[in-house]
């Protein structure tokens, strides 16, 4: 692990998450073993750098943080990083990465397209990082450009001055302890009730929105088999009145179009949202950084509407989509 004098730590007045992407492209540029570690920590194959792209707008009217293509022309592999100081993420952000991975995944000259989170371990714990395929963390991209010559420490350092919340001069923590409290008793109000428990995380301070992990909530379609963020999620939209199973990239498999024609309900809206659909409950709104017990009606009838929509999967959702997976396999 990097360590560093007093002295060290004293240079910079602030760091900000700027500061951090163009550490990250220029190590990604100019060191071939930043580049070897890099591949590596992602998942993909020891490749040559096509091309880096910092803070670029893209087709969905939306910023990227960095873009880097390795491999050669015609076949890349599309690396999508979002950093995070100590930021939120604004209204979804998250959703529009996965959604824009999936995108150049059906690109034929795109042989595998994924998202990364890079942010410091503490944020890192405490964010809910669902629809990236992986997390790089501060600390560990600290530690890599370290050992890489005079330089890499200095770029070392500026990492250590993020990690340390310099940003603004100031610390910054992404959690909230009343929103915490709240969402622990909600979890295990719908633990009660059948819902497996999603773990009480300390929550940043706009969070409004609790997933349920896919394992033991929804089965997964036959002839799917979502990787990171993508598959059949259970969600309650707590600030916006609405619980939801979201179909995350569901249009890289069928026709998500015929797909959500073919969805009939009862008290259910169908949204496509990009490659996306999205099954939503009407529920009402409940304030998270209130007290769960002042809540509690409208909480479970939220929960209430998780599991008519858990119900309503088990005996028709999935056989739905089944059903347009295949028949889109039958034509392609």
């Amino acid at each position: 692990m990097a360590s560093f004098s007093s002295d060290e730590l004293d240079t910079y007045a602030a760091v900000y998450e700027r500061d951090v992407d163009l550490v990250l492209v220029g190590a990604a540029r100019a060191s071939r073993s930043f580049r070897a570690w890099l591949l590596d920590a992602v998942g993909f194959p020891a490749l040559d750098l096509l091309r880096a792209r910092h803070s670029w707008s893209t087709a969905d009217d939306r910023e990227s943080d960095i873009e880097l293509r390795f491999g050669s022309e015609p076949e890349s592999y599309v690396l999508q990083v979002e950093n995070k100081l100590d930021a939120a993420f604004q209204p979804g952000q998250q959703a529009a990465y996965a959604e824009r991975a999936a995108r150049l995944a059906e690109d034929p000259t795109v042989v595998e397209a994924r998202c990364a989170l890079l942010a410091p371990e503490q944020y890192a714990r405490v964010a809910d990082s669902a629809a990236f395929d992986v997390i790089l963390t501060y600390e560990a991209v600290r530690d890599v450009l370290d050992g890489m010559g005079p330089f890499g420490r200095e770029s070392a350092l500026i990492l250590e001055h993020a990690i340390q919340k310099h940003r603004r001069g100031g610390a910054q923590r992404p959690d909230d302890p009343a929103r915490t409290e709240f969402f622990r008793a909600f979890s295990e109000a719908a633990a009660e009730a059948g819902l497996p428990l999603v773990p009480p995380r300390p929550r940043k301070a706009n969070a409004g929105f609790l997933w349920w992990p896919r394992a033991g909530t929804l089965e997964q379609p036959r002839g799917w088999a979502p990787r990171g963020a993508h598959g059949a999620w259970l969600g309650a939209k707590l600030v916006h009145g609405s619980a939801d199973i979201e179909l995350t990239a569901i249009g890289a498999r069928c026709d998500h179009g015929e797909l959500a024609h073919r969805i009939r309900a009862p008290n259910f809206e169908v949204q496509i949202s990009g490659p996306s659909v999205r099954v939503r409950r009407g529920v009402p709104v409940v304030d998270p950084s209130l007290p769960f017990a002042d809540q509690t009606a409208d909480s479970r009838a939220i929960i209430e509407g998780l599991l008519e929509l858990r119900a309503w999967w088990s005996a028709t959702g999935r056989a739905v989509v089944e059903e347009e997976i295949e028949r889109a396999a039958s034509q392609g």
